[in-house]
This record gives structure tokens, C-alpha cells and sequence, in this order.
């Protein structure tokens, strides 16, 4: 948790309060105290090659809904057989498996769930918000859960969903030092980029012979492993993962520089959790490793050399800077740094639109009058802040929370009780032009605040049902959100201005295409038919006829080209609900 960084990134973590699940009438199966659902599966209809449409019927539990549908391939769409699919609560989790075509049912109490699977070969995964400081392979992680990558659903009524998954593989291998040693209980972690599987699988720890296996989406991954009696790996370990051709290597361990202690406050007590910071070259302090809640930090470095560190934990001013001459084999304990009395720069407390306060929201501060490196602040339970060692001047101040939105404005350090207002959230309301029922995955992406300040937001992933061709997505950030977008392998960006008082309107080119008759004239730039034009669309080409009139066969959203040899003209097929279209087309 840098706080410190030039360029600002937004990291928050997900809260949802979650209803209760209904009781059993079926044979899920319940984990962790959670009451059981009732089941059912529907037999996909004969003949299709895309996955099985999942008939909706009425909950069988009075005052309960379904969550129904299918489990599919995230590349194709195809259906996946047999895993099994898991709701969970803030009470705990149930799971049916998968019928042969990939569906499945449950009946729940109306609420808000989070939907995942298990499985051999497939599994869910998702965004991982960036870290705002990367504090290594954590064993406390290790094949931990973690929601924030499980899609939401929202099932106020029954609702049909596609629960999309990618297809996984494993990386095994052994952890040794530097004589060659086996080295049980080290931390081995996989990284490609932030998408994580929702299960934490991509960590784990090695057993008591040295041995571990990662169970991960097929891809390129960099490894890297931790241990308490080691700096860490000298060198990137680089593996490709593919379906059935387990990748299979060693990592190596090395004793380093160790820097072991504690941050306390005035009075001895420990330190809130933080940053620790190293110094380079120029002078300025940045992300060097992270204090954990206890007031503990532990440092280290592979190279020997000089660093110099300092701890700055939230709320609370940098301590004093100690440096140390590393070398390999060294490991210094019980360093204390002490953090010293001063006046805050800023103080303040974080409100959402309505006046509430919201607790642990962040802020990033930017100067604005050349003051330095940028500083990060986080609020409190009470969503009080207090900004420690911010030179007098302009600062750009954003602030965001899950949930309660995001906002940006300009402050005067020093100043005393700053009251800042988050935008709260909106409703998205839109149509899907090719999808009359069924889902598409979206998480949120970024908020545009002025005019080229892109602050990124919390991804909440969400599993939006669509129904009649229509769906709302709730409290979305108020603000230009920059979205995701998914369905069946085909994904895109989206805009939308979404207020926090009326809903904001998106239409989606997402689903099958329809097929349709495309028919007009093709004319040149004088408005004269154009005979023997060559029309083409992606599942046919035909020629105009001696009034340049043609017809052809193509889909929804589909390009038309139309061409004479020398000059062409395009156009594109309307996803309007129609069997016939009227396209004319000038070539020039």
C-alpha cells in the first residue's frame, strides 16, 4: 500500500451484503453450514451446436426464484458438462453439478449471489484490481477464495444466465536453495497480468518434500516464490500452460538480504498497516514493501548494495529514514522504526451523495504546483481522513469506494476539515439487439474525471441478465464509465454517462445475429443504377442486375460491401427484428 506514487491507481476492495439461500427440495449439495437450494435440469434441445436454451420454470419453494442456466465456455460459447456450479452467500455456499448439456438450477431466497465453479479442467476467473503495492507470494492467500472474481447475480426475480468459464491447466514443479535443496513450506505464486482463477489456485505452498502444483487458465505466467528464510528468486521463471501438457519447473531460492521489524507509534504501540519505502537514485522515497496490519514489516533484496528505508503507515507520519549495507546470507531482526509527532496537512472525512459517511473509501493527491511525488491517503471506519507531510500548494484529490462511487476535486494544503462528496451510483438500463434472453459478463473499468484524467475504478464483476431483450445494471459508479464487455468470446469496450438520478441508456450488439434479406439498389456518386456490381456480406456474394437492384442473404450487424472494379460503397445490416431490409447503396 504505496503512499507515495507518481501516477495514482485506484484499488478498492469489493463489500456485498448478500441475502439468505432457500432450503432443499432437491440433491444439491450444501458446504460451510449453508442451507441447501433445490435443483433441476433442463435437456438441451435437440440439433443446437451453441448452448442449450434452459426453459425457466417457477421456483418450487414459495417466496423463492431460480437461478437457472448454463455453463459455457467462455472462447465459444459451447457448453461445459458436468462441473460443478457453486452459489454463495454471506452464510456460506451450495453447489448442484452440471447436467450433460451443461445446465443446471437452483431455487434461492430473492438476492444478490456470487456464481463459480469447480472443476478439473475449466474454472471461473477473473480481474483482480491492481495492488497499490505488491507485497509477494503471501502463504495467507494461498488457494484462498476470492469473491471480487466471482460475477455477481442479482436475482430479485428468476433469472436465466450464462456462467461462462475458461478452460485450465496445471504448473507443478519443486522449490529449491541455493545447494540444491529442497525447500518445504515456500510460497509459489503465477502471474499473468491481473486475471486471477476465483478459487486463489494460482498460489500455493510447497508441501513437506519441496513439491507444489498451481492450477491456472492456459496462458503464459511468470513465477515467483517466497519463504521466511529467504530473499526470494534470482531470476523470472517463464512457463506456457496448455490444455492436457502440465508445464513443469524449479525455482530457486537464495538467502539475500533480510530486513526484519516493527513500526510503532509514540506511545510503542504498533503502527496501522502501510507502505515501506526505499530510496533510489533520485533521492525520492517509492513502494519498497508493505507493513502489515500488526505493525510488522519484513524486507529483502536478492543483490547486495546500500538500501535506505523508511516506513509510512496510513494516518500517520514517515518515520525516519535508516539505511542498510546488504550483503548476501545477512538478515537483520527487530528494527524498529518509530513514527514521529506532527500536524496533519490535511483533515477531512469522506461522504457519499448522501451525506452518510463511508468508511475506508481512498484518496489519491496529486500536486499541482510541482510540490513533489503524488501521496495516497485512506479513510477510517468513520470515513475520517488525515493526510500527514503534504507540502503547502494545489492537489488534485480523488476519491473513490466501491459501492459509493467516485469524485474529483481541487484542495489547498494545508487546510482543516475537508468535506468530500462521492457521486454515488446510477442505473444502466439498455438492450441487447441480438440477445432476447439469456446474460453477457461486464465489470467496470474506469471513470473520466475532467478532461484526460482516466481513474480506474473497482471491476465488480457482474453476470447481467437480459430479459425480453432488455437489462439494468445497479449502482454503477455515477460518472463517464468506460465498461467491459463479454459474451461467447466477443469482447468490447463501452461508454456511458451514468447520473445518479436518472438511468443511463446503452444499447449492446451482443447474441446470436438474426439472418435476414438484405435488398436494395447500388447507384453511383450521380445517383444513376449501377448494373453488375459485385455486393458481398459475410455469407454471400451476388451481382445488381441491369437496374442495379440486388437481395442478398446475410445476418445482423453484418458489413455489405458493394464494388464495381474501380470505386465501393459499405454499409451494414441493421439488428432491427426484421426478416427483410431496404439497404441502397451509392458507390463512389
Amino acid at each position: 500500500m504505496s503512499r507515495r506514487i507518481i501516477v495514482a491507481v485506484i484499488a478498492v476492495a469489493v463489500a456485498i451484503a448478500f441475502w439468505v439461500v432457500a432450503g432443499t427440495h432437491g440433491g444439491a449439495r450444501s458446504h460451510h453450514d449453508a442451507p441447501e437450494v433445490a435443483v433441476a435440469t433442463t435437456p438441451a434441445a435437440a440439433g443446437l451446436s451453441s448452448a442449450p436454451t434452459v426453459v425457466q420454470r417457477a421456483a418450487s419453494r414459495p417466496g423463492s426464484v431460480q437461478i437457472a442456466g448454463t455453463v459455457i465456455d467462455r472462447a465459444d460459447g459451447t457448453p461445459v458438462p458436468g462441473v460443478e456450479v457453486v452459489v454463495k452467500s454471506a452464510l456460506g455456499e451450495a453447489s448442484v453439478a452440471a447436467a450433460a448439456d451443461g445446465t443446471f438450477a437452483m431455487d434461492v431466497s430473492p438476492g444478490a449471489y456470487r456464481l463459480f465453479v469447480r472443476g478439473d479442467d475449466v474454472m471461473t476467473v477473473g480481474i483482480a484490481d491492481p495492488p497499490r503495492i505488491d507485497a509477494g507470494p503471501r502463504v495467507d492467500v494461498a488457494g484462498m477464495p476470492d469473491d471480487t472474481l466471482m460475477p455477481l447475480v442479482v436475482a430479485d426475480r428468476s433469472v436465466t444466465v450464462e456462467l461462462p468459464v475458461v478452460k485450465a491447466g496445471t504448473i507443478t514443479g519443486s522449490v529449491v536453495d541455493e545447494a540444491g535443496h529442497l525447500v518445504p513450506h515456500a510460497v509459489v505464486r503465477a502471474r499473468s497480468g491481473f486475471s486471477r482463477p476465483a478459487l486463489g489456485t494460482d498460489i500455493a505452498e510447497t508441501d513437506e518434500h519441496g513439491v507444489f502444483t498451481l492450477h491456472v487458465p492456459t496462458g503464459g505466467y511468470v513465477l515467483d516464490a517466497a519463504h521466511a528464510a529467504y530473499a526470494g528468486t534470482t531470476d523470472q521463471i517463464q512457463v506456457a500452460v496448455a490444455v492436457g501438457k502440465p508445464a513443469s519447473t524449479t525455482l530457486h531460492l537464495v538467502r539475500g538480504c533480510v530486513i526484519e521489524g516493527k513500526v510503532v507509534s509514540d506511545d510503542g504501540s504498533p503502527a496501522n498497516d502501510g507502505a515501506l519505502e526505499i530510496r533510489n537514485s533520485r533521492g525520492q522515497f517509492g513502494p519498497g514493501g508493505v507493513v502489515d496490519a500488526d505493525g510488522t514489516f519484513r524486507f529483502t533484496r536478492t543483490e547486495p548494495g546500500e538500501v535506505t528505508l523508511r516506513a509510512w503507515p496510513w494516518k500517520s507520519m514517515p518515520t525516519a529514514a535508516k539505511t542498510f549495507a546488504c550483503t548476501n546470507g545477512m538478515h537483520v531482526a527487530n528494527v524498529v522504526f518509530k513514527i514521529p509527532g506532527g500536524t496533519p496537512s490535511l483533515t477531512g472525512a469522506v461522504v457519499d451523495a448522501s451525506g452518510a459517511p463511508v468508511p475506508f473509501a481512498y484518496l489519491d493527491l496529486t500536486p499541482l504546483d510541482d510540490q513533489g511525488p503524488g501521496l495516497q491517503e485512506r479513510a477510517d471506519a468513520a470515513g475520517k481522513f488525515t493526510v500527514f507531510d503534504a507540502a503547502p500548494g494545489r492537489y488534485k484529490l480523488v476519491a473513490t469506494a466501491a459501492g459509493a462511487g467516485i469524485t474529483s476535486d481541487v484542495v489547498i494544503a494545508p487546510k482543516a476539515d475537508l468535506r468530500v462528496q462521492l457521486a454515488g451510483t446510477g442505473r444502466i438500463e439498455g438492450t441487447a439487439t441480438d440477445l432476447a434472453n439469456g446474460s453477457f459478463e461486464v465489470a467496470f473499468e474506469s471513470c473520466k474525471l475532467g478532461n484526460d484524467l482516466e481513474v480506474p475504478v473497482a471491476h465488480e464483476p457482474r453476470l447481467v441478465v437480459v430479459h425480453g431483450g432488455r437489462f439494468t445494471i445497479d449502482n454503477v459508479p455515477a460518472c463517464p464509465l468506460t465498461l467491459a464487455l463479454s459474451w461467447r468470446g466477443v469482447s468490447e469496450h463501452k461508454k456511458v454517462n451514468v447520473d445518479l438520478d436518472k438511468p443511463a441508456a446503452l444499447e449492446l450488439d451482443v447474441g446470436t445475429p438474426k439472418s435476414k434479406v438484405v435488398m436494395g439498389t447500388v447507384r453511383d456518386d450521380a445517383g444513376r443504377p449501377l448494373a453488375g456490381a459485385n455486393i458481398t456480406s459475410r455469407l454471400a456474394t451476388v451481382q445488381s442486375d441491369k437496374t442495379g437492384r440486388y437481395a442478398i442473404e446475410t445476418t445482423s450487424g453484418a458489413e455489405l460491401v458493394a464494388s464495381n472494379g474501380d470505386a465501393t460503397a459499405t454499409a451494414s445490416a441493421s439488428h432491427a427484428n426484421v426478416t427483410n431490409e431496404l439497404v441502397d447503396l451509392v458507390v463512389r
